[in-house]
């Protein structure tokens, strides 16, 4: 369902993600279950620098990778991890690009960015563009969760148009970010302007695998099971190998009758469970 999990948080005792490895394999091993292929560990950019360190957290994903490679029986498949780090957009970011402390998604240059939720920064087109210089590539992180974005979807439009890529939050479309985070998610991907989908795990009460299996689901019955498999499947396996996604646009949709007939099927096993 999906290929690679481009956003979690899944390096022990680094910001708010997990506190220990095993509940690290736990996840990963949910992920797996759902047919994951690729888990991107993403922590925060701040807390990986005044927490533990670059090197600290070097060591962690090789500690990650061995226990993952020693339990390897007990997952669906193989399972690979990739280091990157998830930044907050402001002034200085490409600087920290360029000095090494910032990190794209490893072995590309995919490099995640997150808006504050509140306001939309006066510097963030500059930003943006000055990290394209710098020779990596934006992804915008849960933007459905930005106040100004929810109520004004052409400013993402414009970002879209410039190359930079989206990524919507699996939780945000199931509600867990609130009604309007939820509806600007909807919208976004009904304009063709999301790229991508993550599970942003970060907790071992997380059930990210049936998680994202059921935003797919959501994705679905917006814009039919074509585009919802590019959105994460096709999408999320280009990013791991450092390549450009698709437009969701471009790719054909299920007719209105078969999404029609989709439906139907899922409101009758509803009936069904609930009788």
């Amino acid at each position: 369902m999906l290929f690679a999990d481009i956003n979690t948080h899944l390096l022990p005792d680094v910001g708010d993600g997990v506190n220990t490895f095993e509940e690290s394999i736990a996840l990963v091993r949910d992920l797996s279950a759902h047919g994951v292929q690729c888990v991107m560990v993403t922590p925060d950019h701040r807390d990986v620098l005044t927490r533990s360190g670059i090197a600290a957290a070097g060591r962690d994903m090789t500690t990650l990778r061995r226990l993952i490679s020693e339990n390897e029986e007990n997952f669906s498949g193989h399972i690979r991890l990739r280091f990157g780090m998830e930044h907050h957009l402001e002034p200085d970011l490409p600087t920290f690009v360029d000095a090494g402390s910032a990190r794209p998604i490893q072995g590309t240059r995919f490099f995640l960015v997150k808006l504050p939720f509140g306001h939309i920064p006066d510097y963030t087109d500059d930003v943006l563009d000055q990290l394209t210089i710098s020779n990596v590539q934006p992804i915008l992180c849960h933007p459905e969760r930005n106040v100004e974005l929810q109520r004004n979807i052409q400013k993402i439009s414009q970002w879209v148009a410039k190359f930079n890529f989206v990524q919507v939050a699996a939780g945000s479309l199931l509600g867990r970010h609130g009604g309007p985070a939820r509806s600007a998610a909807e919208k976004f991907i009904r304009r063709g302007l999301v790229h991508v989908v993550a599970s942003e795990t970060r907790s071992r009460h997380d059930r990210p695998g049936a998680m994202v299996t059921e935003a797919h689901n959501i994705v679905s019955d917006i814009v039919g099971e074509r585009r919802a498999n590019v959105l994460f499947y096709d999408n999320s396996e280009s990013i791991s190998r450092g390549v450009a996604p698709r437009n969701v646009a471009d790719a054909p949709s299920l007719s209105r009758r078969a999404r029609f007939a989709r439906q139907t099927v899922r409101w009758a096993r509803g009936t069904t469970s609930n009788s």
